[in-house]
Parts: C-alpha cells; sequence; structure tokens
C-alpha cells in the first residue's frame, strides 16, 4: 500500500512541476492561461498594440487594502504585481477623456450603463464587498477602469477602483 501512495506522490509532483514549466514557458511567449470566472477564454496571447477601449488586457490590481482583503479572501492570488497581486484579465471600459460614475446601481461610461454592472454588497461567503464609489469624474491622462465580462463573478474597478497606465501590462486577445 505503502508503494502505491508513493508512485501516487510522486506521479502528482510530476503532474504540478509539469503544468507549472508549462504556464512558465506561455508567458514567456505570450500566452496567458485565463484561471479566473470573470472573463470568457482559457487561452489568451499578448497583443504589441496600445490597449483601446473594450480591448482586454493584463493588469495589476492597485496595491490597496481592498485588494490585499481581496488576497486574503482568495478573490487573486498571489502573483508578480506589486503587493504580490496575481495578474488580472479584464475589458478595459473607460479611458482618458471619458466621464465615469462608479455606484451601487452600476457603473456608467459617458452617461451608459454597463451591462450587470451593479456591485455586489456581499460575496459568495457573505463577506461584504467593499463598495468603490465615483461620481462623474472625467478620467485624467493615467485613469482607466476595469470590467470583467461575468461581473457577478468579477472582482473588478468596482471594488478596487480606478487603475493607472502603469498598470496596464499589456493588450490581449483570446486564441
Amino acid at each position: 500500500m505503502k508503494s502505491v501512495f508513493k508512485w501516487g506522490a510522486i506521479i502528482t509532483v510530476v503532474i504540478l512541476i509539469a503544468v507549472n514549466l508549462g504556464i512558465a514557458a506561455g508567458n514567456y511567449l505570450g500566452i496567458y492561461f485565463n484561471t479566473s470566472h470573470s472573463v470568457d477564454g482559457l487561452l489568451f496571447k499578448s497583443v504589441n498594440e496600445q490597449p483601446k477601449r473594450n480591448d482586454y488586457v493584463l493588469a495589476c490590481p492597485p496595491p490597496n487594502p481592498v485588494t490585499q482583503t481581496a488576497k486574503e479572501r482568495h478573490y487573486i492570488t498571489y502573483g508578480p504585481c506589486p503587493g504580490d497581486f496575481e495578474y488580472l484579465i479584464k475589458k478595459l471600459v473607460a479611458v482618458p477623456g471619458d466621464t465615469v460614475t462608479v455606484t451601487t446601481n452600476g457603473m456608467y461610461v459617458n452617461g451608459q450603463k454597463l451591462v450587470g454592472s451593479e456591485q455586489r454588497k456581499v460575496d459568495g461567503k457573505g463577506a461584504p464587498m467593499n463598495l468603490y464609489e465615483l461620481h462623474n469624474h472625467v478620467l485624467t491622462e493615467d485613469e482607466y477602469l476595469l470590467f470583467g465580462d461575468n461581473s457577478a463573478k468579477s472582482f473588478d474597478s468596482r471594488y478596487f477602483g480606478l487603475v493607472t497606465k502603469s498598470s496596464l501590462i499589456k493588450k490581449i486577445e483570446r486564441l
């Protein structure tokens, strides 16, 4: 019985090492594996273009107490971003010059409500969510708004707020 357990443990370790090496190689080649439920699609590739409104981006969340709480609650995990947060895959929904409002009723960009953008007051386990609020703010040259496709499961700008241009790592597209 110990022999079966030993071989099972060895095989598990080998598989985990292979998966991690595969992910690292993919990232080196500009391929990103989406482990989140907030955006549809499993594989994304980097694109050598400046991101614009409605593009998908690989981004770092702002290193603030809200994202730290999100990491503690396992909405996001450890990664290479400042604050040791993982990269996020989100849609860039507002860019400099846009007027944005974020309330419990939803996110508005230039007066248009984003479908499904209402904030959740509690997470799936009943813990209270941080509810970011902003009213008729014109985004400056260094401010952007991010949103997930599957808004009910997405940890995005509705909760952590605006991100800076330096937080936008690169434009990506689904494979």
